[in-house]
């Protein structure tokens, strides 16, 4: 079943530490080997660090947002939220939400949903089509943009930026040629 929201919330993640960029593992350590070498020079032009981890072990509202509990092995345990997850490591929080029954509505407001990208708009731009938090992309579902745009307002401007300009029916443009003065 697909979210339909009665209101729908942005959350932007949380500032952390670096560990926030996920991955999944990679099943063959001589690619991670080969990887690794050089990743000084990678760190210091700027990109990010990926740090894999172990499992995704429980989870908590945090006002209308879900956090979950990372298991990065070896002890170590963080507090992340779930929209980074779905960033970073989707595949392994739909598979987390799987062995829990299924994702849990909010407790404050059944109808409460987190918007997590526009991934397309109807050809009168009055519909997009909207990605939640914690949902499969195929559960995806149609908004007004009205909607979205007063709960979301930064997710739809930045789609928007993503998108060509539409192209206003009508003549096409002619220019006067110019005249050379002699």
């Amino acid at each position: 079943m697909s979210p339909v929201p009665k209101q729908a919330l942005l959350h932007t993640p949380a500032p952390s530490d670096a560990r926030e960029e996920m991955t999944e593992r990679e099943p063959d350590g001589d690619k991670q080997a080969a990887q690794g070498e050089g990743d000084e020079d990678k760190q210091s032009q700027g990109e990010e660090q990926e740090y894999p981890f172990k499992r995704l072990v429980k989870h908590r509202w945090v006002g209308d947002s879900m956090e979950i509990r990372v298991d990065w092995g070896q002890g170590e345990f963080t507090w992340e939220p779930e929209t980074n997850l779905h960033a970073d490591a989707l595949q392994n929080l739909l598979q987390y939400w799987v062995k829990q029954g299924g994702r849990p509505t909010n407790p404050t407001d059944a109808g409460l949903f987190n918007i997590f990208a526009v991934r397309q708009h109807s050809p009168d731009r009055k519909r997009l089509l909207v990605e939640w938090v914690g949902y499969s992309p195929k559960e995806n579902s149609w908004v007004s943009c009205r909607a979205v745009e007063e709960t979301a307002p930064e997710v739809v401007a930045e789609y928007w930026k993503t998108v060509q300009p539409r192209r206003r029916p009508g003549r096409p443009r002619v220019r006067p040629e110019k005249k050379n003065k002699s």
